[in-house]
């Protein structure tokens, strides 16, 4: 919803609402693609340490100001064999667009790096997940691929 109000009688300025649709384009460049919305985020092909997993469920609640992209996710879980653990809700950080389509972010910290590439109301790329399935096999970095539809 927008709404116009007057400031001291000189240009209007222009406030817009949220449009519900999990994302904000608060600063609009028209020459970059929009990421900013709800999508659909699931990682495949995750292994590394002799650890192969996959992660499904997760909501991605992206935001886009210009080049810069945020938000939030929520919601999932890693499967790696016989184990299955919760996705905690966390942050979208140190994310970025570009006019060609190159999307990157981090969930959480930088530890969780998704890199790749926009398509309309697809994305796709590498990740990468540091993990610790508990002795004998401690902390690894696994690496896969992340695919996201918009919602």
């Amino acid at each position: 919803m927008c709404r116009i109000f007057p400031l001291l009688l000189i240009p209007l300025f222009l406030a817009c609402a949220d449009k519900g649709d999990g994302g904000g384009d608060d600063v609009v460049d028209p020459s970059l693609p929009r990421v900013a919305g709800t999508w659909s985020y699931s990682i495949s092909n995750l292994s590394g340490g002799g650890i192969t997993c996959f992660q499904s469920g997760t909501t991605l609640n992206l935001y886009q100001y210009g080049a810069t992209v945020t938000g939030s996710f929520s919601g999932g879980v890693f499967v790696c064999g016989l184990v299955t653990v919760f996705v905690t809700d966390g942050r979208i950080i140190n994310g970025s667009v570009t006019s060609g389509g190159a999307v990157s972010f981090d969930m959480r910290t930088s530890d969780w790096h998704n890199s790749g590439i926009l398509s309309a109301d697809s994305m796709s790329g590498t990740t990468t997940v540091p993990v610790d399935p508990g002795p004998p096999v401690g902390r690894v970095t696994l690496t896969g691929t992340f695919a996201a539809v918009r919602q």
